[in-house]
């Protein structure tokens, strides 16, 4: 019941400052939270060649943290500027002998910080559901691929499991980190909220359970490279180029993932916009469920 204590002290804590600081204040965050997400995108140029200076970020994710940057730098200054107004009002009413807050706005003020407060507990419960939803579709597609010994019968096997000289040796699956952290929150006054706001429905986890499936098995693999859909993908000059670049090829041999987030030729990819967009008319659902059901 650990999560049900620290999101009760987490609301609690909240409420307790939304009290203190009144209604008006909130209501300001709220405000400025909301007008800090819809223009960190465009203002994201302003910070990107922040992020670029610091030359600690991939490449590949400079756009998204300085979005990020944007969006925390933009909350801040709209905080200050919406205050500006409430703190003239307050420090009026204290020159006038009055209460700095109204009763009204000390209750309404808790009130909203409960609010902010459970928002905050739900986002990160739902970030674990989402991780651990994610984790656990991973593993159990991994548990049934079907492997074949070297005089052709049928074995099935784990991902999991190593196949040396027709002997196949077992090796557990282990339980990532969030997928325990689920079993716990599921058990909390959280869980059914967290499973209910999963941004990740069942259809995007059938198919990634496919994609699993099919990127564990050479021959599936294979199969899936050769979808006219694929084929057609694939034949994009740029796509082609960067596929045949031997630095990256080494890299996704050797697994540096660090080395391809900071490759500018992928970064460049990435930011092509009828690139991606062919990337998001495919339909992948259909073609996973044509690889997997084909038969050699």
């Amino acid at each position: 019941m650990a999560f049900t204590f620290i999101g009760v002290c987490v609301i609690l804590i909240l409420a307790i400052v939304g009290y203190i600081r009144g209604a008006l204040r909130i209501l300001a965050a709220f405000l400025a939270l909301a007008l800090a997400g819809i223009l960190a995108k465009p203002f994201s140029f302003l910070t990107l060649w922040l992020v670029k200076a610091m030359k600690l970020f991939p490449l590949v994710l400079q756009q998204p943290l300085a979005m990020v940057t944007a969006g925390l730098l933009l909350f801040a200054v709209v905080t200050l500027v919406l205050e500006h107004p409430i703190k003239k009002r307050e420090e009026q009413r204290k020159a006038g002998g009055l209460p700095v807050r109204t009763r009204w706005e000390l209750m309404g003020g808790a009130a909203l910080g409960a609010l902010w407060g459970t928002c905050l507990v739900l986002l990160v419960a739902t970030g674990i559901e989402l991780v651990a939803s994610v984790d656990q579709t991973v593993q159990d597609a991994r548990k049934p691929v079907a492997a074949k010994t070297s005089d052709g019968a049928g074995l099935p096997v784990a991902t999991e499991q190593v196949q040396e000289k027709r002997v196949v040796k077992e090796q557990p699956a282990v339980a990532g980190p969030f997928v325990s952290l689920r079993e716990e929150l599921h058990h909390s006054l959280f869980g059914s909220a967290a499973e209910r706001l999963n941004p990740v429905d069942k259809k995007a986890l059938a198919v990634l359970a496919r994609l699993t499936i099919v990127t564990s098995d050479p021959v599936l693999t294979e199969r899936l490279q050769n979808h006219p859909a694929i084929v057609r993908l694939i034949s994009e000059p740029k796509l082609r180029a960067l596929v045949r670049d031997p630095e990256i090829q080494q890299a996704i041999q050797a697994q540096q993932f660090e080395l391809l987030l900071n490759n500018p030729k992928i970064a460049e990819l990435l930011n092509d916009k009828d690139l991606m967009q062919k990337f998001k008319g495919l339909d992948i659902e259909a073609i996973l469920r044509e690889t997997t059901s084909r038969r050699p």
